[in-house]
């Protein structure tokens, strides 16, 4: 960081650790594996998934790859019928991929329809709360994270993809996080 204000290099062999989203075991686990050991690290956390108003979409897509009993799942997107196989486990692995990568290119409000579509393919009801496995950290946890040197910082709201928003929206989803 410093490097980066002074407009100088960076430092020979530099890391940085960060954490995506704000899951509970990434604080549990690496948090206090950072912490013991004195290493800088930064937790970026999705404001709406801490309180519990929602979970990642991305998940969410896991969740029903995983969680269905079907062979193959049929979308129709932009008026194109496309097909996933999930006849094993590389198939499904392969479907989480290409999902996400699809779904990142799509509108905001186009991620919720082809969550409805895959449920609706799919036969897997998303569930209100995330499964125990991808439960959010929680503020008291992260506070006590942040008081052992580790640093927390704003993702987002959402976990929107920005390029895909309005500015009106961007802002939206970086201000409420950032004052969060």
């Amino acid at each position: 960081i410093e490097a980066i204000r002074e407009q100088s290099p960076l430092p020979s062999r530099s890391v940085v650790f960060c954490m995506d989203d704000g899951f509970y075991d990434q604080g549990e686990r690496l948090g206090s594996v950072f912490a013991d050991f004195h290493v800088p690290a930064t937790f970026f956390v999705l404001t709406d998934f801490v309180d519990r108003q929602d979970w990642p979409w991305d998940s969410k897509v896991n969740y029903i790859v995983n969680h269905t009993d079907t062979d193959r799942l049929q979308l129709t997107i932009e008026d194109e019928s496309i097909g996933y196989m999930l006849e094993t486990d590389f198939h499904k692995a392969q479907t989480r991929r290409r999902l996400r990568d699809l779904m990142k290119t799509q509108p905001g409000e186009r991620i919720d329809e082809l969550l409805g579509q895959l449920v609706a393919a799919s036969g897997v009801d998303i569930p209100k709360e995330p499964p125990s496995w991808e439960r959010p950290a929680n503020w008291d946890q992260l506070r006590s994270l942040e008081a052992r040197g580790l640093r927390i910082a704003p993702h987002s709201r959402s976990h929107r993809i920005l390029s895909t928003l309005t500015d009106e929206e961007c802002e939206q989803e970086i201000r409420y996080s950032t004052e969060r």
